[in-house]
């Protein structure tokens, strides 16, 4: 619950604790939970190299379970299309067959944003509205803050919220509200560098959007620095970097290393 509420120190502190813990005692079936959700939050961090790594522990590990199995691949799927790397579409999938045909509101809700994401980069806006749209309408009939507002801002994004949403996480609420910039601080807060520069990257001023296009590299987003790139160069913006160049790890989950 405190990776899920992006409060990244005490979600720290309770991994440090209980994988010391499993390993001191041997339980190594909870190892491949914990690990899933540490992917998760060096995701959320833009720490990607580690988040593979943890990815990568979690799905050779020979008594992971489908619990683990679930987090791990989401993560992986969101990875691989923030990085640009290949088929990011099979580890979703993998979690749709695991969860089976009565998935909870959770993976759909999870599902929905990273494949909103996809669409959003690929500049297919009215994917991204069938995407999010059923999913967001199921979402409201529960009280969960962070996936009713990142739903919601993806509909907001491609105008298509249905009214002003309450009872969402602050920086969803920001955006939503018109205060991008407040809604970029907020990001910056929580430790959240690629949300934090996409909102730079969308509505930033020149130097903003160079700020922006510096954290897209160093992260290794390539889809969202080449699309950022694209539109400073359409705006006459020169002196731009030419984009880092990524090579593709030799291991069986197709992440690249930056």
């Amino acid at each position: 619950m405190a990776v899920s509420r992006r409060q990244y120190d005490r979600a720290s502190q309770y991994l440090s604790a209980s994988l010391a813990y499993c390993e001191a005692h041997d339980l190594d079936i909870s190892l491949p939970y914990l690990l899933a959700y540490s992917a998760r939050m060096n995701f959320e961090q833009g720490k990607w190299n580690e988040a593979g790594e943890d990815v990568e522990t979690v799905l050779r590990h020979p008594r992971t379970t489908p619990t683990a199995r679930i987090p791990a691949l989401r993560t992986l799927g969101h990875l691989r299309i923030r990085r640009g790397d290949p088929d990011s579409h099979t580890p979703l999938e993998e979690v749709r067959a695991l969860a089976g045909p009565t998935p909870e509101l959770q993976q759909i809700g999870t599902l929905a944003a990273a494949e909103a994401e996809a669409a959003w980069l690929a500049n297919d806006r009215a994917a991204v509205v069938r995407t999010v749209q059923s999913a967001y309408e199921l979402s409201r009939q529960q009280r969960d803050p962070r996936m009713n507002g990142e739903l919601a801002a993806w509909l907001w994004r491609v105008d298509a919220l249905p009214g002003r949403p309450t009872n969402i996480a602050e920086p969803y609420a920001l955006e939503i509200s018109g205060d991008w910039r407040g809604a970029a601080q907020a990001w910056k807060e929580l430790g959240c560098p690629y949300e934090y520069a996409s909102l730079l990257s969308w509505h930033g001023s020149d130097t903003e959007q160079r700020e922006a296009l510096a954290i897209l590299e160093q992260l290794g987003a390539g889809p969202a620095a080449k699309a950022l790139r694209q539109r400073m160069r359409a705006k006459g913006i020169r002196g731009l970097p030419r984009g880092s160049q990524k090579s593709t790890r030799g291991h069986p989950h197709g992440l690249t290393k930056t």
